[in-house]
């Protein structure tokens, strides 16, 4: 991958906390919910296969 190209994360650690709280002010909801989401599983597949998609 080059240095300024970007890609969805596949693993819930790999988003740092300070952009875990940013995004979620933008969306008004609290940044604990991130931790509650589900990073496997074939829904995770399908939004990462289709986000990537070009």
């Amino acid at each position: 991958m080059k240095p300024n190209e970007a890609r969805f994360p596949i693993h819930k650690f790999e988003v740092s906390k300070p952009v875990i709280v940013y995004i979620a002010k933008q969306i008004f909801c609290e940044s604990e919910l991130y931790t509650q989401y589900e990073w496997s599983g074939r829904g995770l597949r399908i939004r990462y296969t289709v986000g990537s998609a070009k």
